[in-house]
């Protein structure tokens, strides 16, 4: 009797080969259609009414957020006028934040966090 050695790959591809071809074409269609709709369907909503995207939305929904997220770094960290831009509106934002009723709203609220973090 031979001995036969296969690798674990070798060993797996061979089984995923053997399951395929007992599936009939009737089988592997109904495998296809039964994975398009998983990847393209939303998830059910939660106790909250909220539901998830589907798997291919949320690959679409990642790539466009990597990219955007690229392209916005690139010009934050290269383009001098847009950083000047950003340090504007940051400087106004933090100036109208410490301003007035605001200035007393981030007050008490800074208290509150800092009460709980010490209340313990």
């Amino acid at each position: 009797m031979a001995n036969i050695n296969l690798s674990d790959v070798e060993l797996s591809q061979l089984l995923n080969k053997a399951i395929i071809d007992s599936l009939g074409e009737g089988g592997r269609q109904r495998i296809v259609e039964m994975a398009m709709k998983f990847l393209t369907t939303d998830s059910p909503c939660d106790s909250y009414g909220r539901s998830r995207p589907s798997p291919l939305k949320e690959i679409i929904h990642d790539a466009v957020r990597d990219m955007a997220r690229t392209h916005c770094r690139a010009l934050i960290e290269n383009d001098p006028g847009f950083q000047a831009q950003i340090t504007s509106i940051f400087s106004d934002a933090s100036a109208k934040m410490f301003a007035g009723e605001q200035r007393e709203k981030l007050v008490e609220a800074f208290y509150g966090a800092l009460w709980k973090t010490f209340d313990r």
